[in-house]
């Protein structure tokens, strides 16, 4: 492995699940906003995104939605916290 691979599995193993604070952008208004610990979906291409309906409404008081691009690290993550929520209820 390489010293790069070497210090993000380090890393990896170090990192305690603590909330997760993502700024996401509205795709509508273009506005920035911060969301802890968001919902990760998986989208028709096989990629995986955070999907949040943003604080305000559009024309009409229409939802708006806001989406970014994440990792499979973090939807394992999420599915992970779903699950541990299953369990504990």
């Amino acid at each position: 492995m390489s010293t790069v691979e070497v210090e993000m599995a380090e890393i990896a193993e170090n990192t305690v699940d603590e909330p997760e604070t993502v700024t996401m952008t509205c795709l509508t208004t273009k506005q920035k906003f911060e969301v802890l610990n968001p919902t990760v979906v998986v989208l028709a291409n096989g990629r995986f995104a955070y999907r949040v309906t943003c604080p305000w409404k559009g024309k009409n008081d229409k939802e708006l939605t806001a989406f970014k691009f994440c990792g499979r690290k973090q939807y394992e993550a999420y599915e992970a916290s779903l699950e541990a929520s299953e369990d504990s209820e």
